[in-house]
């Protein structure tokens, strides 16, 4: 609405009036004397000491072949030149070019007097942008975008290159590889220079993931190692203890075995043995656990223990205790003890017994499986646990009585009806099977996880032809319903042409889990259940986010943010595996535009995550302030996320007031960051988000999940009705092989080395080789 001569004249147009052509009433009038009284003002006056005049204005210059765009700056022009100070970044920035541009500020009563001419003129460029208007939106294929002349500020950049305005016409957005070690780095630029935020779910899933990081490292260090000391060592001495009274050489054997399985354990954890009569065999165990290098076991009985799964990885690099924890949890998660011979099977049974028969021990061993149950999931294999529970009171109190042969028997086939095993090791021969098949107990088995079965089942590794010895991390948001995951999997990379019965293989289970509803059992699966909530389509998209490439952006999120939360779970959940045998002052500042990434399913599967943590860590006393006052945090954060997000797609204006604390947002994440971190910066460890996380191992050979450095994207949006190029930043992601688990130091030195591996190549038609693009310099306020 515009207010001309005193006069309303309605304006028809398709986009929405700027808040300029709201709140301003402009008053015809030739006389422009009444402007100087406002240079002379002794505040504008100590700001502009000298009066520029602007130059002549040219009212007969030729619009014909002006865009929308520059017919916008002309019009604008006319109030820039009578002293209006623009909240919009972008013109205020294209006009502080210009000597003459001295806006008047701080004066309530200031009204920008447009004379007969000025006034004729605006109208008629208006009626032209509106005419123009109606060509905002165009179509590419089969999507409409809009037309890139429309977008209000491109001239807010320097030179954007060929390639990246190919893909910004096409498709609305693009992916730019840059070298930022964190994403709240870009929205800390972006605030500085006025570059309209895109807020991405990437930005709130890195802050989410070092949230759950704390969790994990606050749990383990000021509960989990302590408990897990005291668990191991005393059940060393009371092992110790029965094998010291027993009489029968069977159980003084299996005990003497029990002693040495647990007191490597001991030894991992504690840096000491309990047990004067540790074998020579059990020392070379803890050596080549320390060196991380061979496979097989003489000690254990088994062939394909791979000793490169003890390197410490993931958040247990950043300290020795958590290193050592490491080591210890691995060990007694993926060491088996063989039960296939009676001797062996008593030594697993001499283990449960002290657990069952003592209160205290029993307790401690209770309690590290109900949270690890809670973080990760139930265990899949069978286990000392479920030896526990078959055991009576009396053969808990006296196992000597466990060494009869029909009594094992018994209980062998007992523990094989109550146990599970979903996520079985593949065999590439017969042999190999055989070996693999042998009946075996851990002392707490890894934990069951859906997509861990997902990726076991989608593999083909049968010698001498493997088809598809690895899987990919796209199989599992396929099987999960993802069907752009599977038309990428079946029609962009052909899976089927090297393994003919994987879209059968992927339909199968697809089924298997269509109704699939764990999701509030654990923290792992609730955290997957909000990252994939990125894949969910919603109602009221903005036209970017219905093209197939976007999905193609949500799925390289999801990849990613699954790589985080496989880094935080490397020690619990269980790994699928193969083998073979083998300013200040002046003029107030302009509103800084923000457009939030509107993905609603994913911000309220967030809120339900924080809730899901908050309510089970206090059941179980794990709580602790600082979770709790981070938690309060991240909930805040994400409520208001999603509240702008609902806002965007229900076409509502967002308010000075939101603009203004989304502006913030790379500040906010920030401290929100180091207050995670219990620090007032970064940390050395946690100066990049690049991580690593090892998924799949077939005979030695790793399959990596990892996060590189952080890239920028480029998004047309509009925002309160008007076109924007926005930036945001988002995970790199990598799918690679390596011939070592790999640690987050590792890595990073690789990608410092410029040794990253190729990006996937399903990405490539929304990654754009491109320079990050800078805002001009002349942009100051």
């Amino acid at each position: 609405m515009l207010a001309c001569g005193g006069s309303e004249k309605k304006v028809e147009s398709t986009e929405q009036t700027t808040a300029l052509e709201q709140n301003i009433a402009f008053v015809a009038a030739e006389d422009k004397a009444s402007l100087a009284k406002y240079y002379s003002l002794e505040h504008i006056k100590e700001w502009y000491p000298e009066r520029v005049l602007p130059p002549v204005f040219d009212f007969n210059v030729d619009l014909s072949d002006k865009t929308i765009v520059e017919l916008a700056l002309l019009r604008n022009e006319i109030f820039a030149r009578n002293g209006y100070l623009f909240e919009d970044a972008m013109l205020r920035g294209y006009f502080n070019q210009f000597k003459w541009y001295q806006p008047i500020f701080d004066v309530p009563e200031f009204k920008v007097e447009l004379n007969k001419q000025e006034q004729e003129f605006v109208s008629k460029v208006l009626a032209m942008e509106n005419q123009l208007a109606g060509q905002r939106y165009m179509k590419q294929g089969e999507f409409e975008v809009i037309n890139m002349d429309h977008v209000h500020n491109l001239q807010q950049f320097k030179g954007i290159d060929e390639e990246l305005k190919r893909t910004l016409a096409k498709i609305n957005f693009s992916i730019v590889p840059a070298s930022h070690a964190q994403l709240f780095h870009v929205y800390d630029h972006n605030h500085y220079q006025y570059v309209p935020n895109f807020i991405t779910t990437d930005l709130y899933l890195q802050v989410l993931h070092k949230h759950l990081s704390s969790i994990l490292r606050t749990t383990e260090e000021e509960k989990l190692i302590p408990l897990v000391t005291e668990l191991v060592g005393g059940l060393v001495t009371q092992v110790i203890a029965f094998r010291n009274k027993a009489t029968d050489p069977k159980l003084q054997s299996a005990a003497q075995w029990s002693a040495s399985y647990l007191s490597i354990a001991y030894d991992l954890i504690a840096g000491a043995t309990p047990d004067a009569s540790f074998s020579a065999e059990s020392k070379e165990e803890v050596e080549k656990i320390l060196h991380a290098t061979g496979v097989g076991s003489a000690f254990l009985d088994f062939r394909y223990l791979q000793y490169s799964q003890f390197t410490p990885r993931g958040n247990y690099t950043k300290s020795r205790e958590l290193e050592k924890y490491f080591r210890c949890i691995k060990w007694l998660n993926s060491a088996p003890i063989m039960i296939d011979t009676d001797e062996r099977f008593l030594s697993a049974l001499v283990i449960a017994a002290f657990i069952r028969n003592t209160p205290a021990v029993r307790s401690s061993f209770n309690r590290f499986n109900e949270a690890i149950r809670f973080i990760a999931g139930e265990e899949d294999n069978a286990s000392i646990a479920g030896l526990v529970n078959l055991l009576t009171p009396e053969q808990a109190a006296n196992p000597a009585i466990l060494n009869n042969p029909a009594t094992l028997a018994e209980l062998r086939k007992k523990l094989q009806a109550v146990s599970h095993n979903k996520i079985k090791p593949k065999a590439a021969d017969a042999k190999t099977t055989e070996s693999l098949d042998r009946p075996s107990v851990f002392f707490t088995a890894g934990r069951y996880t859906f997509d861990a079965e997902i990726l076991s089942r989608l593999v083909h590794v049968l010698s001498p032809n493997p088809k598809r010895p690895f899987p990919k991390g796209l199989d599992v948001f396929a099987a999960l319903g993802s069907s752009h995951a599977k038309k990428i999997l079946l029609e962009e990379l052909k899976e089927q042409r090297s393994w003919p019965q994987y879209p059968d293989s992927l339909q199968t289970i697809t089924r298997e889990f269509s109704d699939f509803d764990d999701w509030n059992q654990t923290i792992y699966n609730k955290t997957f259940d909000a990252v994939n909530a990125l894949n969910v389509r919603g109602e009221r998209e903005p036209r970017f986010m219905k093209t197939d490439a976007w999905r193609k952006k949500s799925l390289s999120t999801s990849l990613a943010a699954w790589a985080e939360l496989k880094h935080d779970m490397l020690l619990y959940a269980e790994q699928p595996w193969a083998a073979q045998a083998g300013q200040g002052g002046g003029p107030p500042p302009p509103i800084h535009l923000s457009y939030v990434e509107p993905n609603v399913a994913f911000w309220e599967k967030c809120l339900e995550l924080l809730a899901l943590q908050e309510e089970t860590l206090t059941r179980m006393e794990l709580m602790t302030d600082k979770i709790k006052q981070n938690s309060e945090k991240l909930r805040g954060l994400a409520s208001m996320l999603l509240k702008i997000s609902q806002k965007e797609l229900a076409n509502e204006l967002i308010s000075e007031e939101e603009f203004h604390e989304l502006s913030y947002i790379g500040g906010r994440v920030e401290y929100l960051t180091f207050d995670i971190l219990d620090s007032d910066h970064l940390p050395e460890q946690e100066k990049e988000v690049a991580v690593v996380a090892d998924v799949y191992n077939n005979n030695g050979v790793f399959l990596e999940e990892a996060v590189g450095m952080v890239d920028e994207i480029y998004v047309v949006a509009e925002i309160n009705g008007k076109p924007f190029l926005t930036k945001g930043a988002v995970f790199s992601y990598f799918e690679f092989t390596s011939d070592q688990p790999l640690t987050d130091e590792a890595w990073r030195t690789r990608l410092s080395d410029g040794q990253q591996p190729e990006r996937p190549a399903w990405m490539k038609e929304i990654v754009t080789k491109a320079s990050s693009l800078e805002s001009k310099p002349s942009y100051s306020f």
